[in-house]
């Protein structure tokens, strides 16, 4: 056990030291390894942001041409053709046209303004723009602003139409201006724009930033730019020929957010370097402690004595360790019993057999010289002899014959305890059992009052019906001769885990301490005429079945056996040990 305690102590100074040494190395490697690669990926993540968001002013840029389509469409082929005798000034403006669109016009085959949403003064004048290829779907036009005009950047779409019998074009869609830029760079959280690298003109919100980017030379892609003294990371996709949607957030931002990244990374692996040194030194001693108190139960488990079960205390994996070692060492402890039980059982069985054997072969020459030689003393009683001989000699014989009889029956018990047959194995209802049992010693109850509980439902065991019967017999009987005078006989059985209880109470003298020790030994008994032998039968047959018999007893209040029997789902194929002993003496 020094030894183990040793190896302990040894063992906790080694985790100490790899502990340690797991935890120092690693962090310091892991704060800079972290660092950095926080450092890229917030990059890389900034350039990705930069790229999904030109992307998605570019699928806005779509999805307003695909409306501005339906739209146009409907007003071309639904509205324009019902319209009333309105003037052209006021086609677009007419009850009949609903379509929700910022700029609508319509334009005859001459290609003149007849009417203008977005530029009422342009009636009659020439549809005048400018629009980026291939589909012409992004437009430069004339915006009204206030009593003047201005350039208006505008998505949209045409149809062919007709009114008033006369072939037109229906243009509409929406303006690409500062509201829509606000709309699409407040959630994306960056600096949207529109660049015409044609004319050299920058399509932006108010004091944007931007405006200051006089050549920018845009390609395709992401980079950095120094506008107004700050760095601003970019990214642009090109809408038309000519035409760039770009977003852009400060670098600064970006290198700020990565700093503080960084500097709480720093002190996280700081703070965590100290709990790993600390948590080193706890966790030594905790991993250790179980390892020294599994050490010593180790050294004690091949005592006789009882000792204390390793606490189940710690992590899961710890519990479920101490949990184990105790189970097995229940296990164990309690093999270590059916073992010992077993070969005192065997022991006894052999030297029952050799005792009936040895007393038989006498008994029967003296039983038959004892009959002979009254037959010829009544045949040959000489006349005038003494009536006083005559009646002792025939008392005597009476005599010795009745012990005669006796000892055979002690002798056949003595036969039938070491020939026990092996049980038969099969599927038992224990309450049958029960009310078996009670059947065959119910007219020996006199005064006892017997009593029954039996619970429903419970497990079947695998047993022999017929053993199982004798055992339980057995201590039925025993409980009626404990109380002669009258009292309570109570059968109770019932589920436990595993298996099933059988209780047999009596409200007799109960069991002094000294003698409760010796009551399932071969051959003891406080009966008179007893031979000892029912007790050890019945816990015989029952360890043969994989259970085992408990007592609980006080003076003066009554004794409980209480049997148990594995249920048929957890017995075992393995024969048990008192089984494999009996077979062992039956074979030799």
């Amino acid at each position: 056990m020094a030894l183990a305690l040793s190896r302990a102590a040894t063992l906790r100074a080694r985790l100490l030291a790899a502990l340690a040494l797991v935890a120092v190395v690693p962090t310091v490697g892991l704060s800079v390894a972290l660092t950095r690669v926080i450092g890229r990926s917030y990059a890389e993540m900034t350039d990705r942001r930069l790229t999904l968001g030109a992307s998605a002013v570019r699928a806005r840029v779509e999805q307003m041409r695909a409306l501005a389509e339906a739209r146009v469409s409907a007003v071309a082929l639904r509205d324009l053709p019902v319209t009333g005798p309105d003037g052209g000034a006021a086609l677009v403006h007419s009850t009949t046209v609903v379509a929700d669109l910022p700029v609508l016009e319509v334009v005859g085959e001459d290609n003149r303004v007849i009417s203008s949403r977005h530029w009422p003064a342009g009636e009659d004048l020439p549809a005048a723009e400018g629009s980026f290829p291939p589909d012409g779907a992004i437009r430069l036009a004339k915006v009204a602003d206030g009593y003047a005009a201005r350039d208006g950047l505008m998505v949209t779409a045409s149809r062919a139409s007709r009114w008033r019998g006369t072939a037109v074009e229906v243009r509409g869609g929406f303006l690409l201006d500062e509201a829509f830029l606000a709309s699409v760079s407040t959630p994306l959280g960056m600096l949207v724009g529109l660049r015409d690298d044609v004319r050299g003109v920058w399509w932006t919100e108010p004091r944007s930033p931007f405006a200051s980017w006089s050549t920018p030379g845009l390609a395709p892609g992401n980079g950095e730019v120094d506008l107004g003294g700050v760095r601003y990371r970019w990214s642009a996709q090109s809408l038309r020929p000519g035409l760039r949607a770009i977003v852009a957030i400060p670098a600064t931002e970006a290198e700020a957010t990565g700093a503080q990244v960084a500097r709480l990374s720093l002190t996280a692996t700081g703070g965590a370097l100290a709990v790993a040194v600390a948590a080193a030194l706890w966790l030594s001693g905790w991993i250790a402690a179980p390892v020294r108190r599994l050490a010593e139960a180790l050294g004690a488990l091949g005592s006789v004595s009882e000792h204390s079960p390793m606490p189940e205390t710690g992590s899961s994996e710890l519990r479920e360790l101490a949990r184990s070692f105790n189970g097995m060492t229940a296990e164990l402890r309690a093999s270590r019993a059916r073992l010992l039980q077993a070969e005192r059982v065997a022991a006894w069985r052999e030297m029952a057999r050799r005792l009936a054997h040895e007393l038989k072969n006498p008994l029967f020459p003296i039983q038959v010289s004892i009959e002979t030689l009254r037959r010829v003393f009544d045949r040959e009683r000489p006349a005038g002899g003494s009536p006083a001989f005559a009646t002792l000699f025939q008392e005597s014989c009476d005599t010795i014959l009745e012990e005669l009889r006796l000892l055979r029956g002690i002798i056949d018990e003595f036969s039938a305890f070491a020939r026990l047959p092996r049980p038969r194995l099969e599927a038992t209802d224990v309450n049958a059992v029960v009310e078996r049992a009670i059947a065959l010693h119910g007219a020996r109850a006199d005064r006892v009052t017997i009593t029954t509980a039996l619970a429903p439902s419970l497990p079947e065991v695998l047993g022999d019906r017929d053993l199982l019967v004798h055992a339980l017999g057995n201590l039925v009987a025993n409980a009626l001769d404990a109380m002669p005078d009258g009292g309570t006989l109570r059968v109770l059985t019932a589920s436990v885990v595993g298996g099933v209880s059988v209780a047999v109470a009596d409200t007799g003298p109960g069991i002094a301490e000294e003698q409760s020790a010796r009551l399932f030994t071969p051959y003891f008994t406080t009966k008179k005429g007893g031979t000892g032998l029912g007790l050890s039968i019945a816990q015989s047959i029952v360890s043969d079945h994989g259970g085992r018999i408990d007592v609980e007893t006080a003076p003066g209040e009554g004794t409980t056996f209480r049997l148990f029997l594995p249920s048929r789902a957890a017995a075992t194929t393995v024969a048990s040990p008192s089984r494999a002993a009996g077979q062992r003496e039956g074979d030799a």
